[in-house]
């Protein structure tokens, strides 16, 4: 009914080794559940080294944002 999968339940529950079990095992990291969330957006209260094991791949790197006058910056976020 709330579409997760065996990872995202593992990930709510936060069992580390399940976690990792799953991550080995190459499962699709980028599905989402009825609420358009990921196993890596529901582990937020997982530690980093777990949580980022969840993070699909190409979902990285460094997003700019210019001001107006394309002199500086407006903001920089670094996505791991």
């Amino acid at each position: 009914e709330l579409g997760f999968t065996p990872l995202m339940q593992a990930t709510v529950r936060g069992y580390w080794k399940v976690i990792q079990e799953f991550v080995t095992a190459d499962v699709d990291l980028s599905l989402k559940n009825s609420s358009g969330k990921t196993a890596y957006d529901l582990g937020e209260h997982l530690p980093k080294s777990i949580r980022n094991l969840l993070m699909p791949s190409g979902s990285g790197g460094i997003v700019i944002l210019g001001s107006s006058s394309g002199c500086s910056p407006r903001s920089i976020e670094i996505q791991m």
